[in-house]
């Protein structure tokens, strides 16, 4: 970089301004200290989904934001410069490796996990895996590097006082000017919430089955706004149809379980349950099929 170059005021040159990364981390510590974490075991089914959807949404703004950063790196001429800022404030953690999976480079992000500024550096990705998961990243990992492609994958990966926290993690390569991968790019986001809010929905989940399955009850749920339905596994049972036979969401389930009615019933059903969704009437019926 030329002299010119370096008295140049840095609202002329083009850049992006970022925050100092300690004013910027206190920020993110102080937001993050605010946030009060839903109790799962009082929410329902549709809570948990939506939340499960809320953070999926956030994830797909943040990669696109990545994905912008990346284009700027690409056209700005100090790339080394704009990659170490964005590095040091991104909250994903971002690292790279030689081909064989040894850390390189670890941005500030990594913290999350307890270790020293440093200390990941030589050591490989691996030795951080949780070991019900290892089996399965080695050959992700295997069959990423012989294709040359961008691979995503959750796993486990193991902090400094000995606990694991679930990360989702893209890598991509750096290639030389003839197009060859030189080193891995990884950028991880902690999935942890995720992950504990998709397997107390499981759990309950399982436990309705279970419920259902002894006292020969079904359940159904019809979602007003988007206009569809959702049948729990005993309530297929019940009607002799086989579970996930028809379209999760689909209005079929409207349909083919009206039809398992006598006719002239039908018209009675249906109209208690157009009361149901237009006024809030609730209904209790009686009818053989």
């Amino acid at each position: 970089m030329t002299k010119e170059k370096k008295s140049t005021p840095r609202s002329q040159s083009g850049m992006t301004s970022f925050p100092v990364p300690e004013t910027f981390r206190e920020q993110v510590d102080q937001k993050a200290g605010a946030i009060v974490f839903p109790d799962l075991d009082t929410m329902t089914h549709e809570e948990i989904r939506h939340l499960i959807y809320e953070m999926k949404v956030k994830q797909v703004e943040a990669d696109l934001q990545i994905e912008h950063l990346r284009s700027g790196l690409e056209t700005n001429n100090d790339q080394a410069s704009l990659f170490r800022i964005i590095t040091e404030n991104m909250l994903d953690m971002v690292a790279v490796t030689d081909m064989a999976g040894n850390f390189t480079f670890t941005g500030k992000s990594h913290e999350v996990l307890g270790y020293e500024p440093g200390f990941l550096i030589g050591k490989n990705v691996m030795d951080f895996v949780h070991p019900e998961d290892l089996p399965c990243i080695l050959d992700e990992f295997a069959e990423f590097v012989d294709s040359g492609h961008p691979r995503r994958v959750e796993y486990r990966n193991k902090c400094k006082d000995g606990t694991y926290l679930w990360f989702e993690t893209v890598g991509n390569f750096i290639i030389d000017e003839k197009g060859t991968p030189q080193k891995i790019v990884f950028i991880s986001r902690d999935n942890t919430e995720r992950k504990q809010a998709e397997e107390a929905l499981r759990k309950r989940e399982e436990l309705l089955t279970a419920s259902e399955r002894l006292s020969k009850t079904g359940g159904w749920e019809w979602n007003v706004e988007t206009q569809t339905m959702y049948w729990t596994e005993e309530n297929y049972r019940i009607h002799d149809f086989t579970p996930g036979a028809m379209e999760p969401g689909s209005t079929e389930h409207i349909n083919r379980s009206v039809e398992c009615y006598e006719p002239e019933d039908r018209p009675i059903i249906l109209a208690a349950f157009q009361r149901c969704v237009e006024e809030g009437q609730p209904y209790d019926l009686e009818f053989p099929f």
